[in-house]
């Protein structure tokens, strides 16, 4: 398991030469360089190279979460139909 190295430690590393603060931090959608600071230091709460990169990873997101919720539903309608409930099958209420 990794951790995230903070903005000390970036530096550091950077000035020691014993690594690059670009390999230290990348996007989390497709590996590429982080914006960074005027010293260039990657800002610390950047996390995407891009908006089209955020963009991306929103979409692919919430088309997975979809996918999950598809699955949530048929299982939903497969319990109510094994209790003998049909959800698409209107209410009738009595005749008062």
């Amino acid at each position: 398991m990794t951790r995230e190295l903070s903005t000390r430690e970036i530096t550091r590393l950077a000035d020691l030469g014993e690594g690059t603060a670009r390999s230290a931090a990348s996007c989390a959608r497709c590996g590429g360089r982080l914006p960074s600071t005027k010293h260039g230091v990657p800002r610390r709460d950047a996390r995407y190279c891009s908006p089209a990169c955020r963009s991306a990873a929103t979409r692919e997101l919430r088309a997975a979460a979809r996918d999950d919720l598809a699955v949530a539903i048929g299982l939903l309608a497969r319990a109510l139909k094994a209790l003998g409930l049909d959800p698409a099958r209107p209410r009738r209420r009595p005749r008062e």
